[in-house]
């Protein structure tokens, strides 16, 4: 068992990636809210996202089919890829 201490919200998306070595948590409640979690190490990523990422409010987020870009859709309607 594992818990993610650092989060101040509710999660609103938990998404896999195709490999499920790592755990992404968004939260459409709170701007620019998102973690990725290495699964094997258990532990979160420090250096992404950092203050400069921004993504506004996450509405929805998926990973590519080889793990190689994420995608983080918002309440504006926008996309980013990453």
């Amino acid at each position: 068992m594992k818990q993610v201490k650092n989060l101040t919200t509710s999660l609103s998306d938990l998404c896999f990636s195709p490999k499920s070595e790592i755990l992404l948590g968004a939260s459409r409640w709170k701007r620019n809210s998102l973690k990725l979690i290495n699964i094997p190490g258990l532990s979160v990523y420090k250096n992404w996202p950092n203050f400069r990422t921004v993504f506004k409010y996450p509405t929805c987020v998926n990973w590519s089919g080889d793990s190689q870009l994420l995608a983080v859709g918002n309440e504006e309607g926008n996309v980013n890829v990453f």
